[in-house]
């Protein structure tokens, strides 16, 4: 039986992000490169409005995104 891995990958427009192990995530960069133009712009920061966190337990919040809201009216 062959090794498992758990990763995410999520694609919105023309954004993919990915979610898995440091190694597993070079090799789905590589496949994706060898096919398309590819831009590795680091950890993902924002997201829709959302900041996202890397403390223990992974956190999403959009508190940034009604920041901005709220500045614009």
């Amino acid at each position: 039986m062959g090794v498992k891995t758990v990763g995410f990958l999520t694609v919105f427009v023309d954004d993919i992000i990915i979610a898995a192990k440091s190694n597993d995530y070079k090799i789905v960069i590589k496949q994706l490169a060898a096919k398309f133009e590819v831009n590795d712009l680091g950890r993902v920061e924002h997201l829709s409005g959302m900041k996202v966190s890397y403390e223990p337990g992974r956190m999403m919040t959009m508190a940034a995104y009604w920041e901005c809201m709220a500045q614009k009216f």
